[in-house]
């Protein structure tokens, strides 16, 4: 999958759209990926920093209650379940993730859908999120760690503050990018199919995890940071 993107990328998407070969699931106008700055650039609604590889995208909050298996989905997305919801595709940010040299992790799963230790990701999957917004009435821009505005109920605290592991998604039957197919972007309960798993203890749960108490309203427009994790402490 990363090679068949990385040819893709090569074969035309930075040149212009008239070189572009077509993604898998091309139903709808290919976006082009345009320089915004020296060091930025952008895909469709994703921007990018070439040197932080700091990716930010436009989202809002789609759940304050409620069960959840999904911290961010697409518009075709499960959005009964998922804590926020964006217009970007998630076979943008699977290009854009590899441009910025982050690498999937396929292999991390255990059938049936069971992940290994976090410690066995490779550390070039790892991500972390942040959330900014900013409150109905104005004022500055806020800003947290997107697993604090989730609650894991089998400890009445923040979800823990582990990194989340880009597994990279896969081709379905129909040769079309499952994560596009099903909205799925980064997911809370395992999802062989979605583009981020998190490797949190409870992820094999799919009645584990709510939205936290006192996150902003339904409908409120956020950034989405992704960025490379910290190194862990020692």
């Amino acid at each position: 999958m990363r090679c068949w993107c990385l040819m893709m990328i090569a074969g035309g998407w930075l040149a212009g759209p008239a070189a572009a070969a077509d993604p898998p699931e091309a139903a709808s106008p290919k976006p082009e990926i345009t320089r915004i700055s020296a060091t930025r650039s952008r895909l469709g609604v994703i921007e990018f920093d070439h040197t932080t590889r700091e990716i930010t995208l436009p989202a809002e909050v789609n759940m304050v209650r409620g069960l959840l298996e999904y911290a961010l989905v697409g518009e075709k997305g499960k959005l009964h379940e998922a804590l926020l919801s964006t217009k970007a595709r998630a076979f943008d940010l699977n290009v854009v993730l590899l441009l910025l040299s982050y690498q999937p992790d396929e292999a991390w799963f255990v059938p049936p859908a069971r992940p290994r230790p976090l410690d066995a990701a490779r550390p070039e999957a790892r991500v972390e999120f942040l959330v900014r917004w900013k409150d109905a009435g104005g004022g500055p821009e806020k800003s947290a760690r997107l697993d604090e505005w989730i609650t894991d109920l089998s400890t009445r605290k923040p979800a823990a503050p582990a990194p989340w592991i880009y597994t990279g998604s896969h081709l379905n039957e129909e040769n079309r990018f499952a994560a596009e197919v099903d909205g799925s972007i980064v997911a809370l309960y395992l999802d062989t199919r979605a583009l981020i798993n998190s490797p949190r203890e409870g992820a094999d749960n799919d009645e584990q995890w709510v939205p936290a108490e006192g996150i902003p309203p339904r409908g409120t427009p956020v950034t989405v940071v992704i960025r490379p994790s910290a190194a862990p402490k020692k």
